[in-house]
Parts: C-alpha cells; sequence; structure tokens
C-alpha cells in the first residue's frame, strides 16, 4: 500500500514538474509528445518542445538552480515502459491534474510556510494532493478527513478538536500544522 501511494505520489510530483514547467497557457500535452521513447531520462521528457535556455545551456525554467546544482544532481532514468506509463497518465489525468492545479497556489502557500518553519521538505505537500485532491473537506469511507486525510484518534493526538461541532482535521492551517 505505501509503495503504491508513493509511486503515485512520484507520478503526481512528475506531473506537476511538467504542469510547472509549461507556460502561456499552453496544455501539458502540448509539451509532452515523445515519438519513440527509448531510454528517456526525465530532464530530455522535460526540456521536449519548452522554453528557451541561458548562454550555460540552464533552461530558464529551472530559474533556481546553477549549473553546478544540475550538474551534480542525480539522473532520473525512464526506461521505455515508465516513459510510456507517465505519457499516458499526463493524458488520462490532464483535465484532473489541471483542476487540483488551480487549487495549489492557496493551498502550498500555506503549506510551504508551515513546512519551512518546521524544517521540512515542502515536497511532502504532494502527499496533500495523493491523499485528498487537495479538498479539504473530503472524508474517506475510513473515517480519514481533510487535506492529510487523518483519522479522528491521530488527529486528537496531534492536538486538533474532533468532536460532533469541530472538525480541524477539515482545516488547512490547522491540519497541516498537524500533520508536520
Amino acid at each position: 500500500m505505501l509503495k503504491r501511494k508513493l509511486n503515485k505520489a512520484v507520478l503526481i510530483a512528475l506531473s506537476f514538474l511538467f504542469m510547472a514547467a509549461s507556460s502561456g497557457g499552453k496544455s501539458v500535452g502540448q509539451y509532452i509528445n515523445i515519438s519513440s521513447p527509448g531510454d528517456t531520462t526525465l530532464h530530455d521528457i522535460i526540456h521536449m518542445h519548452i522554453h528557451s535556455f541561458d548562454e550555460t545551456g540552464l533552461c530558464f525554467c529551472v530559474p533556481d538552480l546553477s549549473a553546478d546544482q544540475l550538474t551534480l544532481a542525480p539522473r532520473i532514468e525512464l526506461n521505455k515502459q515508465a516513459t510510456e506509463f507517465v505519457n499516458n497518465y499526463l493524458k488520462k489525468e490532464g483535465f484532473f491534474l489541471e483542476k487540483i492545479k488551480v487549487k495549489t497556489t492557496s493551498y502550498f502557500t500555506i503549506i510551504n510556510t508551515i513546512f519551512n518553519q518546521y524544517d521540512l521538505p515542502v515536497e511532502l505537500k504532494y502527499l496533500a494532493v495523493i491523499e485528498s485532491k487537495l479538498n479539504d473537506k473530503i472524508i474517506s469511507p475510513a473515517g480519514a478527513a481533510g487535506l492529510w486525510q487523518l483519522m479522528p484518534v491521530t488527529a486528537r493526538q496531534f492536538g486538533l478538536k474532533v468532536n460532533g461541532k469541530n472538525d480541524e482535521r477539515k482545516h488547512s492551517y490547522k491540519s497541516t500544522v498537524a500533520a508536520a
């Protein structure tokens, strides 16, 4: 179960990365078009048909990283099956991902602020996308609720109020603090 959620987290994070790299209101599908997937790197996929590069060859879509940092970063190799899976996932879930992207600004601002205060990697915010699709009112059939899908007992352990009148698991700020 955890492995499946982690795989899904990676796919959603990759999808958001692709979407963040896009500009000008174009859809994700206009940027990612691999006609002959083989041993393709994630870097290759991201940079197909998009953006311009500076004199060092650094793409403007990653302005916060220097060329040295990019050189030192591990390369993620995607084999043919993984490349096809990512492309199919983006085609199939593109509309869903665009809807979530609209919500990201407000939720991710809150989450990033809190995670920075707790010295946590901000990339953990994608777990909220996986758990709740950034819907802070959602309740699972098992009883987990909110952005972070906290169960009542767990939420209470982290200081949230969960009773008939008040359910702080559905409060984006308070539940994110508890999750952090």
